[in-house]
């Protein structure tokens, strides 16, 4: 069931009977309008837990989103353990669930306490790597073999057009 908030009220209930499909141009805009309420709630708890974000040019950093690509940022095990639980709890209130086997933990080469975190009682997966949308990060941050993939991928696709270019 769905309703409608206008400037003038709010609309009857209504029966959904049918979603977004996946890959259809809206999908991303609207699902991103969603969790910006979820992130937002997640601010505001923020300011009464500590989520020991980043600075980086005087603001503070909790996390990375597009559509449904996000990366939690914390500088301690603590704060990203309550950020991922206020995020998780936030969500859960607006039926999004997080999928652990979906979810993992990477420790930057300065952190030497690699956090246990849980969600919905699985411990999440810690790993050496990730792709954020579309780009390796590593947890020494070092960007060089992102660059080189990325240099090789270039050279494969213009090498398919060297017939095209020999006349």
């Amino acid at each position: 069931m769905a309703t409608v908030r206008l400037e003038e009220g709010t609309s009857d209930w209504f029966p959904i009977k049918r979603g977004v499909r996946q890959g259809c141009i809206l999908s991303s805009s609207l699902f991103s309008i969603y969790t910006e309420r979820i992130m937002r709630e997640v601010e505001h708890d923020g300011q009464h837990l500590d989520f020991q974000a980043i600075k980086m040019n005087g603001e503070e950093i909790k996390e990375l989103r597009y559509a449904d690509d996000t990366a939690l940022i914390s500088k301690t095990p603590d704060g990203l353990n309550h950020i991922l639980q206020s995020v998780k709890n936030h969500s859960e209130e607006k039926d999004l669930y997080l999928n652990p086997s979906k979810t993992k933990i990477m420790a930057t080469d300065k952190c030497t306490d690699v956090p246990k975190l849980l969600v919905n009682n699985e411990e999440l997966k810690s790993v050496q790597t990730f792709v954020y949308l579309g780009a390796q990060i590593k947890k020494d941050g070092k960007i060089t073999p992102e660059i080189r993939r990325r240099l090789a991928t270039a050279a494969g696709k213009l090498n398919k057009f060297q017939k095209l270019w020999k006349c």
